[in-house]
């Protein structure tokens, strides 16, 4: 048996679904407790076990010291779960929900292979790196915050939906008589963004006159754009793996976040892109995930900060009029990101000669 834990389900997916390929199916998900992972790993056959895991923040606030407070319920049942179920292994994919797993392996002698998805290296996946028996990364920069000997570039995870498409979506028959129309996809991320929204809501009447709309909202927002009557516009609270693929291929500008996960995908696809970067996430990660693909030359940043619904039209309009310009840098965008990524990692699993050939 292996467990794989972590914040990071995206990439953890697609792990799962190379292991799957391989034919091994003896996993375990730790996450987090009321979290969104939990239907996503069960519907995949994984048995799925709760965690509650206090998290370290940078400011101080109540939350912050209930969070802290939690620290040590996270570690127990942590060590609770690994004596019982005895894994091989744990494969990690960061964040505060995997610490303790990590952690409570680490006494219990377990090995561990934790994978770093983004740009910038967060304290938790620092702590893991030097724990861990080998480390895995996605981005080249943040090699030198492991240590050189048991760090291996893998590239970050993407989901099979993304590298293996199939040509038709549930998404594409509703659409299928529009093709002759620009598609935009417009995403803000699994839980939606307001404001991006909110932006985009005041541009609809006039942006559906031209182009086909895609527009993932969140459930938080979801009511209110499903009331919207415009032809050539499609809300969805949530989209599963092969509507995100058909979209990401298919469509002719994206306007989303800046998400390490996200930024591998739009790399791999070369779509164009609007990266809106999330101004609180961590060092500034999101900024620098989107300086990849602006300096490939198939993206352009707005900030969030001058998000106006002026500003967003502009763009769209330049981007769409400059399409050729933006598709001809897709090979640049490429090459940042490994399609093999699931299986050099799978791969490494399987060379701690941990698991049965």
């Amino acid at each position: 048996m292996i467990i794989i834990t972590g914040g990071h389900l995206t990439p953890a997916l697609s792990l799962i679904d190379e292991l799957h390929r391989r034919h091994f199916t003896d996993i375990v998900f730790i996450g987090r407790h009321l979290g969104q992972e939990e239907p996503l790993i069960t519907a995949k056959g994984i048995r799925f076990i709760p965690l509650t895991a206090g998290k370290l923040y940078r400011h101080f606030s109540f939350s912050a010291i209930i969070s802290f407070l939690t620290i040590p319920v996270g570690l127990v049942q942590s060590w609770v779960i690994l004596r019982r179920l005895r894994p091989r292994l744990i494969v990690s994919f960061g964040g505060y929900i995997a610490l303790p797993v990590c952690l409570a392996a680490r006494s219990l002698h377990i090995p561990i292979i934790t994978h770093e998805q983004g740009t910038r290296v967060g304290l938790a996946n620092r702590i893991i790196g030097w724990i861990a028996r080998r480390v895995a990364i996605s981005w080249t920069p943040t090699r030198s915050a492991f240590p050189a000997r048991k760090t291996l570039l893998t590239g970050n995870l993407l989901r099979s939906a993304i590298v293996y498409r199939r040509t038709e979506s549930p998404i594409d028959r509703p659409l299928r008589q529009l093709a002759n129309r620009p598609l935009i996809y417009v995403t803000g991320g699994n839980q939606g963004s307001r404001v991006i929204n909110q932006t985009l809501l005041a541009l609809l009447p006039q942006l559906t006159k031209a182009y086909v709309i895609v527009h993932q909202t969140g459930s938080a927002d979801f009511n209110q754009f499903s009331a919207l009557k415009l032809r050539h516009y499609f809300p969805f609270s949530w989209l599963d793996d092969e509507q995100v693929s058909w979209c990401f291929h298919h469509a002719s500008l994206i306007i989303s976040r800046a998400g390490a996960n996200t930024v591998t995908e739009l790399a791999f696809t070369g779509t164009p892109a609007i990266l809106i970067p999330l101004p609180k996430s961590q060092q500034n990660e999101q900024w620098h995930n989107a300086n990849l693909l602006t300096a490939a030359g198939t993206a352009r940043i707005l900030f969030q900060a001058e998000l106006t619904p002026l500003k967003l039209n502009r763009e769209i309009d330049f981007i769409l009029s400059h399409q050729s310009r933006f598709r001809r840098h897709a090979a640049a965008a490429r090459r940042l990101v490994h399609a093999r990524a699931a299986g050099l990692l799978a791969d490494l699993i399987y060379d701690q000669k941990i698991l049965p050939d």
